[in-house]
């Protein structure tokens, strides 16, 4: 009865020229900017899905980069040997030698032709002449070697640093000049 009766008003409309404005039709938004999701139907715009997809990617990527800060690939005493090496190689030296300086050890280990470890690097014979186990440890030198081995690990994590991919240097005594060989 109730079709009946709708398909009359229809009708009537269609006779008079007048097209119905149904309140549920004028009410919904354009299909293109919303989805429809979930067990009820509920209408959800495109910015919001994409603002929750930005977060979660964003809360993966931050997840993903606190595993790889738990798992560096380094230890105190590779900080510590580096330090040492900074002490006796690039004391006095721009702070982008030293960074340099630490760059060299690393992309040490990630050679072949070297051991994989930034001590065992650093203390090879005949490789660093400034370091010694004697040398002290200060703390801006510390700080230097640890940030930049922190940057080798996440790179090995496939996050990206500033790099460059230096394995020799020399030096003067005030500044040192970078090299691959």
């Amino acid at each position: 009865m109730t079709r009946t009766l709708l398909a009359a008003a229809f009708i009537s409309l269609a006779m008079m020229n007048v097209s119905p404005k149904l309140p549920m039709l004028a009410e919904q938004p354009p299909r293109a900017e919303y989805i429809s999701i979930g067990i009820d139907d509920r209408l959800i715009s495109r910015e919001d899905i994409e603002r929750k997809i930005e977060a979660e990617r964003a809360e993966a990527e931050r997840l993903y980069r606190e595993k790889a800060l738990n798992n560096l690939c380094f230890s105190e005493q590779d900080v510590i040997a580096v330090a040492k090496m900074l002490w006796g190689e690039a004391r006095g030296c721009a702070l982008a030698d030293k960074q340099n300086c630490v760059r060299t050890v690393c992309n040490r280990c990630d050679d072949a032709r070297y051991p994989n470890t930034p001590y065992a690097v650093v203390t090879q014979r005949s490789q660093y002449y400034g370091y010694s186990a004697s040398n002290p440890v200060d703390d801006e030198l510390y700080a230097i070697a640890e940030e930049i081995l922190t940057d080798w690990s996440l790179r090995k994590w496939g996050f990206e640093c500033e790099w460059n991919y230096y394995n020799s240097f020399s030096g003067n005594g005030t500044s040192n000049y970078f090299y691959v060989n």
